[in-house]
């Protein structure tokens, strides 16, 4: 006789941002070996939390843990979209932290000041959109930053400068 010494916990049924509230399309339950750690994840037995929203990113796949869930950021930043016209780099996915870079010329003849505004935000979501005719697109991306930051980054939004969102820790272009 075989005894299953196994927990049915909930698991990411694809990669979590921070911010993001559980529901059950985004989890699937998973039965594992976890002896005295089964109470650091979230039981299968227990009904989904109906507040609270995760702390950090979740790989897809991986188990929840009971500290990724609160009822808010824990470092106080704020979500924030970017648009940006170019292609991101490979490296700029969700839950992965960059750095946001803006480029303003006085006119088109003069060289682009470069600046760097926003240093180590998360990735929450990324979405693309095309025009009409799909011959330009854009890139919105969502960041979680520092509240110190905001006003650069929105005075930037607001005007001519052109922005990019890059890996973190990149070096000025």
């Amino acid at each position: 006789m075989s005894q299953d010494r196994t927990t049915a916990v909930y698991a990411a049924e694809r990669q979590l941002s921070t911010g993001d509230q559980l529901s059950d399309d985004d989890v699937r339950v998973v039965h594992v070996q976890l002896d005295d750690l089964a109470d650091r994840y979230l039981s299968a037995a227990d009904p989904l939390p109906a507040e609270g929203h995760l702390l950090r990113a979740v790989l897809e796949g991986e188990l929840i843990p009971r500290t990724a869930l609160g009822e808010s950021d824990p470092e106080g930043r704020q979500p924030v979209t970017v648009n940006v016209e170019q292609e991101l780099a490979r490296a700029v996915q969700v839950g992965r932290r960059v750095d946001v870079w803006a480029a303003t010329a006085e006119s088109p003849t003069d060289e682009a000041a470069v600046e760097r505004l926003v240093t180590d935000a998360e990735v929450i979501d990324i979405r693309e959109t095309a025009s009409a005719f799909g011959s330009q697109s854009a890139v919105t991306v969502e960041l979680l930053i520092e509240v110190p930051e905001l006003p650069d980054l929105l005075a930037a939004e607001g005007s001519a400068a052109v922005l990019s969102v890059l890996p973190a820790g990149t070096q000025q272009p």
